[in-house]
């Protein structure tokens, strides 16, 4: 018992240092969705990743139980794989952003082009950090089923493409997708709509006309 009351002493920084450090690791590996959405959260998380990296570093030091030299470059190896975390933070975080950016809040501007909204109700299931989106509602219905929409790494609109379920024919299934191509620069944004199967263009007359005889409401 006495030997293990001295162990005890001995290392009682490393044991107090564990018992705080395992549970916050714990919380800082497993993030979920929320978190990773909030701000707040992510500069905790690093600041929390720096505090237990720079605590053992510092007792180290004033213990003298390693030099100077050998903390430091330990440090530089832990800042440069903390830095490398942040950075693919920062980029998810940013994508989020862009994920909200041209969502449902994007709809004035769809409805002035003249394209297809985002409906109410409807929910992103695209992950967080990718550099899409994908909105849909209730699945196995007619009419307007899914919005895919596509951003540049510096947060500037590709492509979006609203698909369309169609009442099958002859046991084929059929839909309508409308394709939004934004132009860089000066450029003018093109509306394309493709009838399928087939993948064939079609023109928006047609395509409203397909709408009216399924009676699908349009959106656009």
């Amino acid at each position: 018992m006495n030997q293990i009351l001295a162990w005890a002493r001995r290392n009682l920084f490393y044991i107090i240092y564990y018992a705080v450090a395992i549970p916050l690791l714990i919380v800082c590996l497993n993030w979920n969705d929320t978190r990773w959405r909030n701000l707040d959260w992510q500069i905790a998380r690093l600041v929390t990743l720096l505090l237990l990296m720079v605590v053992p570093a510092g007792y180290q030091i004033w213990k003298k139980k390693a030099s100077i030299l050998s903390v430091a470059l330990w440090a530089l190896v832990m800042l440069f794989n903390i830095g490398m975390l942040a950075r693919r933070d920062f980029v998810k975080y940013k994508n989020n952003i862009c994920q909200d950016k041209f969502g449902p809040e994007f709809n004035v501007r769809r409805q002035r082009m003249g394209i297809p909204t985002i409906p109410p109700g409807w929910q992103n299931n695209a992950r967080y950090g990718e550099d899409d989106a994908f909105w849909s509602g209730k699945e196995g219905v007619n009419g307007h089923e899914g919005k895919t929409i596509v951003f540049s790494s510096d947060c500037v609109l590709d492509f979006e493409r609203d698909d369309y379920r169609i009442e099958p024919s002859n046991g084929l299934s059929r839909s309508i997708s409308i394709i939004v191509r934004y132009a860089k620069g000066k450029g003018r944004d093109t509306i394309s709509f493709q009838y399928s199967p087939g993948a064939r263009t079609i023109t928006r007359q047609q395509a409203d006309s397909i709408f009216a005889a399924e009676k699908i409401q349009k959106d656009y």
